[in-house]
């Protein structure tokens, strides 16, 4: 009983850990298409229109 009780922690755990790894992923593949967007934007537009859409990209990564 006790045993089962453990395995069911352990999977837990390692289930955990994997939702890290794919959060971890999402964040540095997102800030990766930012980034690309960001330099993309900066060559056709101003540094003022940037710089806010850099503000809501970051505030809509943080939020999703």
């Amino acid at each position: 009983m006790i045993q089962m009780r453990i395995s069911k922690i352990d999977q837990t755990k390692k289930q955990a850990k994997t939702n890290e790894k794919a959060l971890a992923n999402y964040g540095k593949m997102t800030y990766i298409i930012c980034r690309v967007l960001i330099m993309q934007i900066t060559r056709t537009y101003h540094v003022a229109s940037f710089s806010i859409l850099f503000v809501f990209a970051c505030v809509n990564s943080s939020l999703a």
